[in-house]
């Protein structure tokens, strides 16, 4: 592997662990949704295929919810189906299981 091959890893990884730490502290509630900006997209509404990428949720999935009534609220202005990205991180927080874990993990950060 030759220099840039490795600096490209290291930029991977670092975005990587960034982009967890970040999720983490939405999750936590310790930062807003807002404040994620920098390694995210800047738009209001996110497409099904977006939601899926950016949050690791199956298309399908995202379907059977829409379906049920589930899941992030959601809009259709014509044929595509999007999503409020507020209204995306705002079903992923309510809905965060605690864990003795991540409990314990918490208590120690602070």
């Amino acid at each position: 592997m030759n220099m840039k091959e490795g600096g490209n890893h290291l930029s991977a990884f670092i975005e990587s662990v960034v982009k967890q730490a970040i999720d983490a502290a939405i999750r936590d509630g310790r930062l807003q949704p807002a404040a994620a900006k920098p390694y995210g997209v800047d738009k209001k509404t996110l497409t099904t295929k977006e939601v899926s990428k950016r949050y690791g949720v199956a298309e399908g999935t995202l379907a059977d919810w829409r379906r049920e009534s589930k899941g992030p609220a959601w809009t259709k202005p014509g044929k595509q189906v999007l999503y409020r990205v507020q209204d995306v991180d705002a079903f992923f927080a309510r809905n965060v299981v605690r864990t003795l874990e991540s409990d314990r993990l918490a208590g120690s950060a602070r």
